[in-house]
């Protein structure tokens, strides 16, 4: 079980929600727990003892069914897919691409359809002549380079399907600044504008004009941020969660425990929806030149047509996307084509953030905080896990790198485990005292171990939207004993100390169980309260009241003390030439650390991996041979209004 956490986990725990690691599939993960005892498996029909062989022998050839149809699986899986594409890599590293170039006259494009990366990820068919997708560092390169090529005509943006959040709102924004003072033009469109685009809409009021499909629709009404609570459910199901929490505003648990929202978290989430509407309000009004009370008036009339969308000033002009697209080719001169922003950054040998020239070290750190390696994006998806060993090292390698003048930490991250954090927390410290400066970058959230690592850093920056803080700790367990009693499930066991079942699942806490896991979690809370009011130079008065577990937006936060300026990654970048005393426009590289693993590394890793696919399909044919847990989801299912909410639940809770 690791402390500190913003957020539940779907299946076991840590502090930021992730999915890895747990003594129990009902349980939080715990780096603390006991060994399973061996036991003989047993009929859980009952009978003699000669039935008792007969069916254990009866498992015993099932279990081998199974394993070998795992194995066959995984044999196919080998054969049918990794195999292919080791292949593939294989050819990958053999090929240099033929990169088609680029026309001399061009409008680029940014398609907010299509996800922009925090860190670097590869492209798949990079063989081929493909891009690498967009990510942030060429999000920013890409717009300050155009910004002086004559052969950039202008800039499109389309949008509207809402995958644009607030905060890489405020990032694209800051990242397009350079290229409006050129004074090119940015023309926006949108089909249709849905319901949660308010983001995508903020950065298209940012366009020249922004046009709209004759017949689409604007959907957008505001802000809501809604909580599901499952309490009653796990009372229904005989579950019983169990939490320590510090303090009040650490609300991850609260799922589980409560069936409302408690006044402390009514207070921090209504705050946090306020800034964050009021940020992207005041960006659109002024963006379209018009009052934030206009947008709130045309917001309570949604949804509306394309056509009343222009009538309120959300729009200029009615067009399809063919009939625009003619529009800006004219514009920009013969010869001219559209040119996707990401291939536009593929092609800078010499960005504006790679010159030569002294070297800041950005070092990401991205997804749920764990000991270990990390683990990146991959072509095949999966999230990004921060590995502590992975992160810290990198930190360790740019301080000893003499050609380093600053570390740029970026974070994104909801938590993770205590000690994983405090280990990166400690190589920032160690890059310190070896005389290089750390900026740390904050994107969609920083809160819990994602602010821990950065708290000691020499200048922290976050976007006004950044949710930020959640100083707090948090940790527990799911008790299903109630649940093993309502299936005719009995657990019996033997240990060597009365405190040996504390982190057992079908027992709740006693009172001095409960009370020595309270002082272990209030131990973490005094250790993250320290690093933040060292790093912060705040007391310890003052550190209290801001921490409690709660979660601030990067504006109060600032505000508050807890980050130094607000901005993006430009701004950051910007702070690190300061703080390595170089001159505001003086060339840099912005050199990742550690080097992103190319296409074939990743695809070698996922074939060394494979076997975790037997291993996965070895632990179904257990389940599947267990009668009680068959009966259980289906009594579930049946006794449900809508099967599809239990089968929704029930993986949640494992």
């Amino acid at each position: 079980m690791s402390p500190i956490q913003d957020r539940p986990p779907n299946s076991g725990g840590g502090t930021g929600g992730g999915a890895n690691g747990g003594d129990s599939a009902t349980g939080w993960s715990n780096p603390f727990a006991n060994p399973r005892i061996p036991r003989e498996t047993t009929s859980l029909q009952g009978g003699p003892a000669s039935d008792g062989r007969q069916s254990k022998g009866r498992q015993s050839a099932m279990r081998q069914f199974f394993i070998t149809v795992a194995a066959v699986l995984t044999a196919l899986l080998l054969a049918i897919f990794i195999v292919p594409f080791v292949l593939i890599g294989i050819f990958a590293s053999s090929v240099t691409p033929d990169v088609e170039p680029l026309p001399e006259r061009k409008v680029l494009m940014l398609d907010l359809r299509e996800p922009i990366f925090q860190q670097p990820a590869p492209a798949f068919f990079a063989f081929a002549g493909e891009a690498a997708p967009l990510n942030l560092k060429g999000l920013h390169e890409s717009l300050l380079a155009a910004a002086d090529d004559k052969s950039v005509a202008g800039l499109y943006i389309r949008g509207g399907d809402g995958l644009v959040s607030a905060t890489m709102a405020g990032e694209i924004i800051e990242a397009l600044a350079p290229f409006k003072a050129a004074g090119k033009p940015v023309y926006g469109f949108a089909q249709d504008i849905v319901p949660q685009a308010l983001g995508d809409y903020q950065v298209l009021a940012q366009a020249d004009t922004i046009t709209m499909q004759p017949t689409g629709s604007f959907m957008p009404a505001g802000l809501t941020a809604r909580f599901a609570y499952a309490r009653e459910a796990l009372d229904e199901i005989g579950v019983t969660p169990e939490k320590v929490a510090y303090r009040e505003y650490k609300g991850a648990f609260d799922t589980f425990t409560e069936t409302k929202m408690s006044p402390p978290q009514r207070e921090a989430n209504q705050r946090l929806v306020d800034v964050l509407y009021d940020a992207m309000a005041q960006s659109i009004a002024e963006a379209r030149d018009f009052a934030p009370a206009d947008l709130d008036a045309a917001l309570e009339r949604a949804p509306f047509g394309a056509p009343e969308a222009v009538k309120a000033g959300l729009a200029d002009r009615l067009a399809y996307e063919r009939e625009l697209e003619i529009q800006m080719l004219d514009e920009a001169g013969s010869d001219s084509d559209l040119v996707r922003l990401g291939a536009y950054a593929h092609s800078l040998t010499d960005g504006p953030l790679s010159d030569e020239g002294p070297v800041i070290a950005v070092v990401y750190g991205e997804g749920p905080i764990m000991p270990g390696e990390s683990q990146p994006l991959n072509p095949f998806g999966g999230e990004p896990v921060i590995g502590s060993d992975t992160m810290a090292a990198a930190i360790l390698e740019a301080s000893e790198d003499v050609n380093v003048k600053a570390i740029l930490v970026r974070i994104n991250s909801p938590g993770g485990s205590a000690s994983a954090s405090d280990q990166v927390w400690d190589a920032i410290r160690a890059a310190q005292a070896n005389g290089t400066p750390v900026i740390a970058s904050m994107g969609e959230v920083a809160a819990s171990g994602g602010y821990y690592i950065p708290a000691g850093a020499d200048m922290i920056i976050a976007h006004p939207t950044t949710v930020t803080g959640s100083i707090g700790v948090i940790g527990g367990k799911f008790s299903i004993g109630g649940l093993l009693d309502k299936v005719g499930v009995n657990i019996d066991a033997v240990s060597t100390t009365q405190n040996a079942d504390i982190w057992a699942n079908d027992t709740r806490f006693t009172e001095a169980q409960r009370a020595r896991f309270a002082a272990w979690l209030g131990g973490a809370y005094e250790d993250f309260k320290d690093r933040v009011a060292t790093g912060r130079d705040l007391t310890a008065e003052q550190t209290e009241a801001l921490a409690k577990g709660r979660i601030w937006a990067g504006l109060d936060a600032r505000d508050k003390g807890l980050v130094d300026r607000l901005g993006g990654l430009g701004t950051a970048v910007a702070a690190a030439r300061e703080l390595a005393e170089l001159e505001a426009d003086a060339s840099v590289q912005l050199r990742t650390f550690p080097r992103p693993r190319t296409l074939q590394e990743e695809i070698f890793g996922i074939a060394l991996n494979a076997d975790s696919a037997a291993r996965a399909l070895t632990l179904l044919s257990a389940l599947a041979e267990h009668p009680d847990i068959a009966a259980v989801l289906g009594e579930m299912a049946a006794s449900s209004a809508d099967g599809a909410q239990a089968r929704a639940r029930v993986p949640q809770l494992q």
